[in-house]
């Protein structure tokens, strides 16, 4: 019903580099380690990188690896922002980097990702159920998660289902696995399931408009007409120019609604 986000991880620590001043007063001198400058500009890479900016990304990033060659982390935002930059070789080299200095499980489950995307589906698997291994992951229901939509969109439907409730029941109030089950109960002809699920899920996540049409077109199939007319009003108000929306209102136009 939408594109899923994937569950990835960059786990970036706040650097609080110790400062002095010299005794004129006149500059302030830092005495951070190269360690702590890596750290520091890694955490300026990743922000630039949620924010778009990925030339800036590119440079402290790349200034964060010559600081500390052997930071997993740097590796790790280096890899998705060449991803995103379409370099698939440049992205897998450093994701096979950052695993070779890590064993964070994070760090499988974000090359099990990039290896999802890629369709790599069968290595991808091994490197989720590496991340779901390890006792010490905190959220292997993101990983769980991942690996099921990753076996959703290779078709293997009921394999998928599993592990969406293998999350659940690591953690009954995980939304993307509660958003992703609602989904795969709708399109199984499951409509009350689909709208228990899509419930719990509005419950613990924003209503963004593709769970308002989700539940728009669960309703049509269950024929409540006031919680489609409900879901309808709020698709209109809230996300007057999301594609979903527009499809209403298209929809509406031909006569089709």
């Amino acid at each position: 019903m939408s594109r899923f986000r994937w569950r990835f991880v960059v786990s970036a620590l706040v650097l609080s580099a110790c400062v002095t001043t010299d005794p004129e007063g006149d500059r302030v001198k830092s005495i951070a380690s190269n360690e702590d400058a890596a750290q520091y500009n890694m955490q300026l890479g990743v922000d630039y990188l949620q924010r778009g900016k990925l030339e800036l990304a590119k440079d402290k990033l790349e200034r964060a690896l010559e600081q500390d060659p052997k930071l997993p982390q740097a590796h790790t935002a280096m890899a998705l922002l060449y991803e995103q930059l379409g370099q698939a070789d440049r992205a897998d080299k450093h994701y096979r980097q950052a695993l070779s200095l890590s064993t964070d499980a994070a760090m499988h489950n974000n090359y099990g990702v990039f290896l999802c995307r890629q369709g790599k589906r069968e290595k991808a698997e091994e490197h989720f159920l590496e991340a779901i291994g390890d006792r010490l992951y905190g959220t292997p229901e993101a990983a769980l998660t991942n690996l099921g939509f990753c076996l959703r969109q290779d078709g293997e439907f009921e394999r998928a289902e599993e592990y969406f409730r293998q999350a659940l029941r690591r953690d009954p109030r995980f939304p993307d696995a509660l958003w992703q089950m609602a989904n795969v109960a709708y399109e199984q002809g499951n409509y009350l399931q689909a709208r228990a699920f899509l419930q719990r899920y509005a419950e613990k996540a924003s209503e963004g408009s593709s769970a308002l049409w989700l539940g728009m077109l669960i309703e049509q199939e269950l024929e409540d007409d006031a919680a489609v007319e409900d879901y309808e009003q709020r698709l209109k108000r809230d996300y007057p120019e999301s594609v979903h929306t527009r499809q209403l209102l298209e929809q509406e136009r031909d006569g089709k609604r």
